[in-house]
């Protein structure tokens, strides 16, 4: 009894009638009519959870494939600006003398983590160990670009004091000067172990996305 009533629920479901309406129906003439009924109602509903998941599946891949080509975009920039980084100013400070002021002046006013910057998809990176690596080297990078900003600020002061001596010969000009000198000296080492440690994080960031990208398992549904 309790079947036929399930039945009667599951026939008034697919064919949008109530129970009554179905206690009604002349069964003998209707059932091949029913069974038709249910069987379209069947494939029907089999048909749209079918879409359903391709559309599930869909959407996941969609999300899959934006997370890989965010990777490969940061992957790329932060490639080049280790690269850049290292050639015009990295080889310079690896090999400055200890006790030595870094009396270059480069400027790093532009804007070299375009791809980092404009993008909402770092919060999107499922692996949290990949995603604290990025958000390291990229925040190292940032910090030691501004570190050789103070650094430029300093050698501007002390070119302004030398100015400031030679143009009045007051020896209070040397003396600020001099006291520039000894303070870009101790900077240096500042600035040396800066420029290790940020390029360590790329590094470190360089290889994770690597190690992700390779495995296609982690980019299929």
């Amino acid at each position: 009894m309790e079947t036929w009533q399930n039945l009667l629920g599951f026939s008034g479901y697919v064919l949008g009638l109530t129970r009554d309406e179905l206690a009604s129906v002349q069964w003998a003439d209707s059932i091949p009519t029913l069974m038709g009924a249910l069987v379209g109602g069947l494939l029907t509903l089999h048909a749209a959870n079918k879409t359903f998941k391709g559309q599930q599946t869909m959407q996941r891949q969609q999300l899959l494939d934006m997370e890989k080509a965010f990777l490969q975009s940061i992957n790329s920039e932060l490639a080049m600006v280790r690269q850049h980084y290292q050639t015009v100013i990295g080889n310079e400070i690896d090999q400055l003398p200890d006790g030595k002021p870094f009396e270059s002046n480069y400027s790093v006013t532009g804007d070299y983590f375009t791809v980092y910057n404009k993008s909402d998809q770092i919060g999107h990176v499922r692996d949290e160990k990949l995603r604290r690596d990025i958000i390291w080297a990229y925040s190292m990078m940032k910090g030691l670009l501004d570190s050789y900003q103070t650094n430029n600020d300093m050698l501007a002061k002390r070119e302004q004091d030398m100015k400031d001596f030679r143009y009045s010969s007051k020896m209070v000009g040397l003396l600020d000067a001099n006291t520039r000198s000894a303070e870009l000296t101790q900077y240096a080492e500042t600035l040396k172990t800066y420029h290790l440690e940020a390029r360590a994080a790329v590094d470190s960031a360089l290889e994770s996305i690597d190690e992700t990208l390779k495995h296609e398992k982690n980019w299929k549904v």
